[in-house]
C-alpha cells in the first residue's frame, strides 16, 4: 500500500476515532422518572452549529498568518481536517446543547475557572450520544462529554476533575501537537526500505507521543483542580471509574424471575443449574493498548501529589447534589436507549433490570427491554444472533448471567420470549411501537416455526411453549396472533413478489419512476468530493462548495416540479429555531437506526416519536439526498497506450485516457416513509462525467420528474 495514504489514512482515522468516541443526550434535571422524556436541545442553536467549516477555518487561519510559524502548513491541514469532521459530528443529530446536562458540565466549568475568564469564555459544553465513559476536545474550543461518562462518575468532584483535564488538552494545543507529532513520525516511513516495520513502529511512536500528553493533561488538570473546592480524594478515585468503564454495574445482581409473568416462569436454580459468575479479571493483567496510559497509572501518579495535602476542608459537591443526583438517574434511563442503538441489547436488559428495582413497573423501562428481546429476536431470525449477542465466556461479574441466557436459549425460545414478554407489556403499557415490534416478531416466528400441528407437539415441560398455549386462550392475543401471522407488517412502494419486481426494473428501465409525491422533506443534502490523487482525498472545500450549490439546485428543480417541500439544514434552520433541529435531528437519528438495520424487517426505537412529525410536516415522506464527486488515476495506461501506438486511428482517445484524470459524479437518494417506518426507494446513479454544473443539473432535473411523475396505472 502507498504510504501518502497509509499517513493520510491515519491522520483521517485518528480524528476519525475520537470523533467517533462521543455521542448521546438527556435531559431533566428534578424531572419526574416515573413520567421520564429524552432531554433535547433547547435555546437559540449555537453559532458551533450555524457556522460552517469554512468560516471557521478562514477566521483561525487569518490569526495565523499573522505568526512566524515552521509548522504553518501542517496547522492548516490539521484545521482544515478537524474543524470540517466537528461540523459533521455536531449535525448528526448525536449532540446536544442547552439541555440540562450542558447546562450542568457548564457551571462546573464556571466554577473552575472562576479565576481564568478569558480561557472560560473560548470554551463550550455540549453532551453527546456514547455509551463510551469518554470526553472529548477540540481545538477550537469545544468540549464533548458522553452520557456513558455522566452515567458512571461517582459525583460533582470527579466530573470536575475530568472537566480540568480536558481543559488543559485545550490550553496547552495537545489535539495539534499531536497532529503534527504523528505526521512527522509517518512522512518518516515513506523513506523506509522496510515500510511494513517502519509503519508498526511508526504505531508505536504515536500512542507512546499521546500518552505523554495524556498524563501532562492530568498533571496540569490536577493544578487547576487544586485552585477549587473539590474533593482530592474524588481526584483520585475517579481512575476506578475509567478502570470500570466496560462493566460499569458489574457488581449488581441479575435475576432471571425479573422476566417472569402471567406467562412465564422462570427459576434461576433451575435454569443456570451449575452456572456460577466468573471472578472479575484482574485490570492489573490486563495489556494496555492505544493512545491512553493504564488508568493505575495514571490514578498512582496523582495519588502521589495529593497525599500530603489536606483534604478536609475539600467536598464532592459544590453545587447541590440533588442536582448531579437527579441528573445522572436521568442519563442512566437515556443510556437504556444508547445500549439499544448501539445493537448492545443485553446491556441494555441488565441496566434496564437495575433501575427497575428502584422503579418498579417503571413503562419506559419495561418497554425498552421489549424492544432488546424484539432485537435479539429479530437478529436471531436472520441468523446473524451472533452479530449482537455477547459470549458469557467474555464478561464477568452479575451482567454476564443475562448474556449466558442468550447463549443457551434456542431461536425458537428467543422468539417465544419476545412474543410473551411484550404481549404481556402491551396489556399494561399499550404502545404503537411495541404493537409493531409484536407484530413483527410474530410474523418471523411464524414463517420460521409455527405450523397448524405446532400446539399438539407442545411439551409439558416446556415453559415457554407453556406459556404461549396460555396466551392462546385469550381472545385478543388469538386476533393479534392470526392477523400477524397472515400479513407483513410493512407494505412498501416496491412490489414484493418476484416476478413483478422483475417486470417493475424493465418497466422502470424505459420510463424511469412515477413515484407522484408532490410534498417532501429533504434531509440535510449533502456533497462529498474525493480526489484519490492526492495525499487527503476528501477535499474538504470543494465538498462544501458543491454542497452549497447543491442545496440550491434541490430548491430550484422543487419549485420548478411544484413539489411543496422543506430543507432541514443548519443553513436553513437559523439560530432561532431549535424545535426545527430537534427535528432534524430526530430525522438523522431515525434514519441512522433504519440503515444500521436496513436488511431486516424492522420497527424504529423512534416509531411513536416520528409518527408525532407527519402532521408537522404535512407528508409522510423524507428524502435523504447527495451527491459524490471522484476524481481518481485511471487504471491499465500502459496497455492503452501500447494499443493507441499499435492502432494508430486510436492513439488520440489513448493519448487523452492516459493524461487526464477519470472523473464520476453520482446521485443518490434515499426515499423514506415515516408512516411506514420503512425506506421506500434507493435511486443511485454513477455518471461517468465529472460533478459540473451541467451534469448536476441534468441528474437532479431528471430526479425531480420521476418524483413528480405519477404512475399511469
Amino acid at each position: 500500500m502507498d504510504m501518502t495514504k497509509i499517513q493520510s489514512t491515519q491522520r483521517n482515522y485518528y480524528i476519525l476515532f475520537s470523533l467517533l468516541l462521543v455521542f448521546f443526550q438527556c435531559q431533566g434535571i428534578g424531572q419526574d422518572h416515573y413520567n421520564f422524556k429524552p432531554l433535547q436541545s433547547s435555546g437559540k442553536i449555537p453559532d458551533d452549529f450555524i457556522y460552517s467549516f469554512s468560516e471557521k477555518y478562514n477566521k483561525k487561519t487569518d490569526s495565523l498568518n499573522q505568526k512566524e510559524n515552521s509548522d504553518l502548513e501542517l496547522e492548516k491541514s490539521f484545521y482544515e481536517e478537524s474543524f470540517y469532521h466537528i461540523n459533521q459530528l455536531l449535525n448528526s443529530g448525536k449532540v446536544t446543547f442547552n439541555d440540562p446536562a450542558s447546562k450542568y458540565v457548564s457551571e462546573i466549568a464556571d466554577i473552575l475557572l472562576e479565576e481564568k475568564p478569558e480561557v472560560r469564555e473560548k470554551l463550550r459544553f455540549y453532551t453527546v450520544k456514547s455509551s463510551s465513559v469518554n470526553a472529548f476536545t477540540s481545538s477550537e474550543g469545544i468540549i464533548l462529554i458522553n452520557l456513558g461518562l455522566l452515567s458512571q462518575v461517582k459525583n460533582e468532584a470527579q466530573l470536575a476533575f475530568i472537566l480540568c483535564h480536558e481543559i488543559s488538552h485545550y490550553i496547552e494545543k495537545h489535539p495539534l501537537d499531536i497532529y503534527i507529532n504523528n505526521s512527522e513520525i509517518y512522512s518518516q516511513t515513506q523513506s523506509s526500505n522496510f515500510q511494513k516495520y517502519a509503519y508498526q513502529k511508526a504505531l508505536v511512536e504515536t500512542n507512546k507521543y499521546s500518552k505523554e500528553k495524556e498524563e501532562e493533561a492530568d498533571q496540569l488538570g490536577l493544578q487547576l483542580f487544586l485552585s477549587s473546592k473539590y474533593s482530592l480524594a474524588s481526584a483520585v478515585k475517579v481512575f476506578d471509574v475509567l478502570k470500570n468503564e466496560k462493566e460499569p454495574y458489574r457488581n449488581i445482581s441479575f435475576s432471571l424471575k425479573d422476566f417472569n409473568s402471567a406467562y412465564l416462569t422462570f427459576s434461576d436454580t433451575s435454569f443456570f443449574g451449575s452456572y456460577a459468575d466468573p471472578d472479575p479479571i484482574s485490570l492489573k493483567k490486563l495489556p494496555i493498548r492505544g493512545t491512553h496510559p493504564s488508568p493505575i497509572r495514571r490514578q498512582t501518579l496523582i495519588r502521589r501529589k495529593v497525599r500530603k495535602i489536606d483534604n478536609s476542608s475539600r467536598n464532592e459537591f459544590i453545587l447541590p447534589a440533588s442536582r448531579f443526583h437527579s441528573l445522572q438517574k436521568q442519563c442512566r434511563f437515556e443510556l437504556v436507549r444508547q445500549y439499544l442503538l448501539e445493537n448492545k441489547y443485553e446491556k441494555a436488559i441488565y441496566l434496564a433490570n437495575i433501575l427497575l428495582k428502584e422503579h418498579p413497573g417503571h413503562p419506559y423501562l419495561m418497554k425498552e427491554i421489549g424492544f432488546a428481546l424484539f432485537g435479539l429476536a429479530n437478529y436471531a431470525n436472520s441468523g446473524r444472533l451472533w452479530d449482537v449477542h455477547i459470549n458469557f465466556e467474555e464478561k464477568n461479574g452479575p451482567e454476564n448471567r443475562v448474556n449466558y441466557i442468550f447463549d443457551v436459549l434456542t431461536d425458537e425460545q428467543i422468539n417465544l420470549m419476545a412474543i410473551l414478554y411484550n404481549w404481556n407489556l402491551l396489556k399494561s403499557y399499550p404502545s404503537p411501537r411495541n404493537q409493531k415490534a409484536l407484530e413483527t416478531i410474530i410474523f418471523q416466528f411464524g414463517k420460521a416455526f409455527y405450523s397448524k400441528e405446532y400446539l399438539r407437539d407442545i411439551q409439558k415441560n416446556q415453559v415457554f411453549k407453556l406459556g404461549l398455549k396460555k396466551a392462546l386462550t385469550e381472545n385478543d392475543f388469538v386476533s393479534l396472533f392470526e392477523n400477524s401471522l397472515t400479513k407483513n407488517p410493512k407494505k412498501l412502494l416496491m412490489p414484493l413478489d418476484k416476478t413483478d419486481l422483475i417486470l417493475d426494473k424493465k418497466k422502470i428501465k424505459l420510463t424511469g419512476y412515477h413515484f407522484g409525491i408532490d410534498q417532501v422533506v429533504f434531509i440535510d443534502p449533502f456533497f462529498q468530493y474525493y480526489d484519490d490523487r492526492k495525499e487527503i482525498s476528501n477535499q474538504y472545500f470543494k465538498s462544501e462548495k458543491y454542497q452549497k450549490e447543491f442545496m440550491s439546485m434541490v430548491n430550484q428543480y422543487a419549485d420548478k416540479f411544484e413539489i411543496q417541500n422543506q430543507i432541514l439544514a443548519p443553513p436553513y434552520i437559523g439560530k432561532e429555531n431549535s424545535e426545527k433541529h430537534r427535528q432534524m435531528s430526530l430525522i438523522k437519528l431515525w434514519i441512522l437506526e433504519r440503515n444500521n438495520h436496513s436488511s431486516l424487517d424492522w420497527v424504529s426505537l423512534y416509531y411513536d416519536d416520528v409518527q408525532e412529525l407527519i402532521p408537522v410536516f404535512g407528508t409522510p415522506y423524507i428524502i435523504a439526498l447527495g451527491g459524490i464527486g471522484i476524481k481518481q488515476s485511471r487504471k491499465s495506461k500502459n496497455l492503452t497506450l501500447v494499443a493507441g501506438i499499435l492502432f494508430l486511428p486510436i492513439l488520440p482517445y489513448s493519448l487523452f485516457y492516459n493524461f487526464t484524470p477519470q472523473q464520476d459524479f453520482i446521485l443518490y437518494a434515499v426515499i423514506y416513509d415515516l408512516e411506514k417506518d420503512a425506506s421506500n426507494s434507493v435511486l443511485s446513479k454513477r455518471v461517468g462525467m465529472k460533478a459540473s454544473e451541467s451534469n448536476m443539473n441534468s441528474q437532479l432535473y431528471d430526479f425531480f420528474l420521476q418524483l413528480h411523475q405519477k404512475s399511469k396505472d
